[in-house]
């Protein structure tokens, strides 16, 4: 086949040509990428949600973390607080080894004892001491001696202690007052 074109004709005609060749191209380009662009949309707008949703949660694990700092360590306060009264109020009274040793040695004659319990669960001391006594007559200067002792607030000896005049079983209980210096520990 023969062109029978001018040649500035023909050059012209293969100019549009490439011109359109070139902006089909262009459209075309144009076309795929919105498309791409549309399909992709989702996925962003997706991936944008997940990312503020952690942001949101990393901040809430955050605050809960600082809340749980917070209640633990108001409650070490509350824990150490009430652990300093208990033992703030335990040196108000003696040592339970002084206590014991002290009462052993207002023993009177005639009186042995054979157990011996320390409490302190109430805030004041008591011990209770249990034994057997000649006679009620050594058992009643025992009492005597024990209340007559300084930081003594009270000694409770039953009536069923006193019934038997010799070989008399008892259970006395020694309860302390709080003194208002503190003892110095040996």
């Amino acid at each position: 086949m023969t062109n029978l074109l001018p040649t500035s004709a023909r050059e012209r005609v293969v100019t549009d040509y490439r011109f359109r060749l070139g902006a089909v191209a262009a459209l075309l380009l144009t076309a795929i990428l919105s498309v791409a662009a549309a399909l992709l949309l989702p996925a962003y707008f997706f991936a944008w949600v997940a990312r503020n949703d952690a942001i949101t949660q990393g901040a809430l694990a955050d605050q809960s973390i600082k809340q749980q700092d917070t209640t633990t360590s108001a409650q070490d306060e509350h824990s150490a607080a009430t652990l300093f009264k208990a033992t703030q109020g335990q040196l108000l009274y003696p040592r339970p080894s002084k206590t014991i040793a002290m009462l052993l040695a207002l023993r009177a004659p005639g009186i042995s004892v054979r157990l011996i319990q320390y409490d302190a669960q109430g805030g004041t001391p008591t011990v209770h001491l249990s034994g057997i006594a000649d006679t009620r007559g050594h058992l009643l200067a025992f009492k005597q001696s024990l209340a007559a002792a300084a930081g003594i607030s009270n000694v409770d000896l039953p009536v069923e202690s006193l019934i038997t005049a010799t070989s008399a079983p008892f259970a006395i209980t020694v309860s302390y007052q709080a003194s208002s210096s503190v003892p110095a520990t040996p």
